[in-house]
């Protein structure tokens, strides 16, 4: 992968699509498994196959959870992607 500003990494995808064993433990240790992203190329490719590059890993399940799901969902609820904007009703209120 290419250096980043810490934020996200344009070339991750373009390592993945090919993953070799082991790809995913080793983002995950480089970056920490809180920031790795996962997607399957769907529809372009058939998931299954790419699903479980996160499923065989030796992860914990709750890590397993994070990686294809809780991730990407914490970044979308934050409206962090760069030059997107979550419409309002998405957004999620501090709690008073």
């Amino acid at each position: 992968m290419q250096p980043t500003d810490g934020r996200y990494s344009p070339s991750a995808g373009e390592a993945t699509t090919r993953a070799p064993n082991g790809l995913i433990e080793w983002a995950c240790g480089e970056i920490g498994p809180e920031r790795v992203i996962f997607g399957t190329d769907a529809p372009m490719r058939d998931p299954r196959p790419q699903l479980g590059w996160v499923v065989f890993t030796r992860f914990p399940a709750a890590e397993k959870e994070r990686i294809p799901g809780s991730n990407f969902r914490r970044i979308l609820m934050a409206g962090r992607l760069p030059g997107f904007r979550l419409p309002e009703r998405f957004v999620r209120k501090p709690a008073q």
